[in-house]
């Protein structure tokens, strides 16, 4: 019993970490310098609730770790400027430190939460005043025809509404849902319009073919671009045209402006084949989006009149099947 009783002979293993001072104080009193300093101090009772006890009973107190603070600050070191006189007044110093790290962290916490609530106050207050704007402008579009073009000086994009001076303006949930709807609204009108106007047009090529028995183009100085019907694509560079008599390769190109995409056709005659193709180039001069169409001659004077084919051989075919 007489060896387990806490005596003032007792020592604690310490470690701190010295301050740049601390460090020239030690090199002048003889003592090491080194930034982090491992001794042994006595026990003080009065302090041994802040000590690490090990399994096999030793004591020691570590003020060498950095304390990091909450809230993201960082962390922070406690240095001593002289070696400490007591381990009581080690672990006070440490303690203080330690009470001082938390303090600033509360205060900078309590600081952005002022800083959050002076955000939000502002943001009411400009969403209050700018959704009062926004409202005639989201009244007035939806009052327009989706199909026509918005009213002077309304302008919503999804989930947005501009002013007249093109400010983004900030909006209400219930006003962000109405400005979805109104969009999608003038969406669905305008892929209606869209898919009627490719429809009529359908009708009209439809019509075309019932008449003249292909696709006709107006023939003027013997010069003819092939639009009108699909055939091309608008963002193709490059275009041609050409006559072909077997399965593969071309045996005459229509001649065209350097530049222009109209062919010179007098040369044509009823029962030729003809294909065209388009494509453009990437930066490597690689060809893309290539697109092609066959078709024969069915006649070429003042209109030129060609039957489009899905292949060469179904133009073959029909070409042959003229010449009898």
């Amino acid at each position: 019993m007489e060896n387990m009783k806490m005596t003032s002979t007792q020592t604690v293993k310490v470690t701190y970490r010295l301050s740049d001072a601390g460090q020239k104080a030690a090199l002048l009193a003889g003592r090491p310098a080194s930034k982090i300093i491992t001794d042994c101090l006595p026990l003080d009772p009065a302090v041994i609730d802040s000590l690490m006890i090990a399994s096999d009973g030793s004591l020691s107190y570590d003020a060498s770790r950095t304390y990091y603070i909450k809230y993201g600050i960082g962390g922070r070191d406690f240095a001593l400027d002289d070696a400490p006189a007591s381990l009581s007044a080690l672990v006070a110093a440490h303690q203080a430190f330690i009470t001082a790290a938390e303090a600033e962290g509360e205060a900078f916490h309590a600081k952005l939460q002022a800083e959050e609530e002076e955000r939000k106050r502002k943001a009411a207050e400009i969403l209050e005043r700018e959704s009062a704007i926004a409202e005639p402008i989201i009244v007035a579009a939806e009052h327009s025809d989706p199909s026509s073009p918005l009213p002077d000086g309304v302008r919503i994009e999804y989930q947005t509404v501009y002013d007249t001076h093109h400010r983004r303006l900030s909006i209400t949930d219930d006003q962000r849902q109405r400005v979805n709807a109104v969009i999608k609204l003038r969406e669905d009108a305008a892929t209606a319009a869209k898919a009627a106007k490719r429809a009529a047009r359908d009708a009209e090529i439809a019509a075309i073919v019932a008449e003249y028995g292909g696709y006709m183009w107006e023939v003027n100085g013997g010069m003819c671009d092939f639009m009108g019907y699909r055939l091309w694509a608008s963002y193709q560079s490059k275009r041609w045209v050409g006559t072909f008599t077997a399965p593969k390769g071309i045996a005459h190109f229509c001649n065209s402006a350097r530049g222009e995409h109209v062919f010179d056709i007098s040369w044509l005659k009823s029962g030729d084949c003809i294909q065209g193709g388009g494509y453009s180039e990437n930066s490597r001069g690689k060809r893309r989006e290539e697109t092609e169409f066959f078709g024969v001659v069915l006649r070429n004077d003042d209109r030129l009149v060609v039957s489009i084919c899905d292949s060469r051989s179904e133009a073959i075919a029909k070409s042959r099947k003229m010449d009898r």
